[in-house]
C-alpha cells in the first residue's frame, strides 16, 4: 500500500456490521483520479494493507460505484403501505361512499363487504385482489417531507379518501390518507400520508383511476 498514493479523503464511506462483530468494518471510497476513470480507489478498515480498484460502472455481473443506492430516500420502502394479508382483518374506505371488508377469522373466515346502509355481502375476490395490489404494490414517486406538522400545506386536512387496515394481530388500525388531486409544478399528484406520522409523500393522479 505504501507505494499508492490516496487521496486526503474519500468521498463514499460504508460501515457494515455483523452480529458476531464487536465493531464496524468500513468501505472507504476514493474520489477518481481522472475524471474519464473506469475504477476507484478503495480500502477496508480490517486490512489495513490492502488496496481495492473498484468499478464505477457496471462491470460483467458487477455492480458499479454509481449504482450503489446511497442516497437515503433510494433506500426507503417505496410503497404506500406494508400490508400483511395474513393477519389483515378489515379495510374501511371512507371515499364517496363507506365501504367496510372484513373478515372474522385469518384463515377460515371469507371477507364480506357492507355499507353503513347494508347487510353483508360476499366480496368480490378479483376487485379485493386489485385494491391489494394498488394499496401494497404501488409506488411512491416521491418523499415530499418527513417533518409534516401543517397537513394542510398538502390538503391532507380535509382528504380525498381514507383507508383504514386493521390486523388481527395489532391493536391500532394503520389509516392512510389520499389527498385531492394537486397540481405540483408540470404534473398533477396525489398527497398521502399515515396518519399518525410526519411523512408526507406524493403518488400518482392514475393511481385510483
Amino acid at each position: 500500500r505504501s507505494d499508492i498514493k490516496l487521496p486526503e479523503s474519500p468521498d463514499q464511506r460504508i460501515s457494515i456490521k455483523r452480529f458476531d462483530q464487536d465493531s464496524f468494518v468500513t468501505l472507504e471510497v476514493f474520489p477518481a483520479q481522472e475524471p474519464e476513470a473506469s475504477h476507484a480507489l478503495a480500502t477496508v478498515s480490517d486490512r489495513p494493507n490492502a488496496v481495492f480498484a473498484l468499478p464505477l460502472k457496471k462491470l460483467d455481473n458487477l455492480i458499479g460505484l454509481e449504482e450503489l443506492p446511497l442516497d437515503v430516500n433510494e433506500l426507503r420502502f417505496r410503497y404506500l403501505v406494508d400490508i400483511d394479508r395474513v393477519q389483515l382483518r378489515s379495510i374501511v374506505i371512507e371515499f364517496d361512499n363507506h365501504v367496510i371488508i372484513s373478515r372474522d377469522d385469518p384463515i377460515h373466515s371469507p371477507y364480506t363487504f357492507r355499507t353503513p346502509s347494508s347487510k353483508p355481502q360476499k366480496v368480490n375476490e378479483e376487485q379485493l385482489k386489485d385494491l391489494l395490489v394498488i394499496l401494497g404494490f404501488s409506488s411512491i414517486e416521491s418523499f415530499v417531507s418527513d417533518a409534516a406538522v401543517d397537513l394542510s400545506r398538502y390538503h391532507l386536512d380535509a382528504p380525498l379518501m381514507r383507508i383504514a387496515l386493521s390486523y388481527f394481530d395489532r391493536d391500532t388500525p394503520q389509516t392512510l390518507l389520499i389527498s385531492k388531486a394537486v397540481r405540483n409544478a408540470d404534473k398533477t399528484v396525489h398527497y398521502a400520508t399515515i396518519a399518525g406520522t410526519k411523512r408526507v409523500v406524493s403518488i400518482s393522479e392514475n393511481l385510483f383511476s
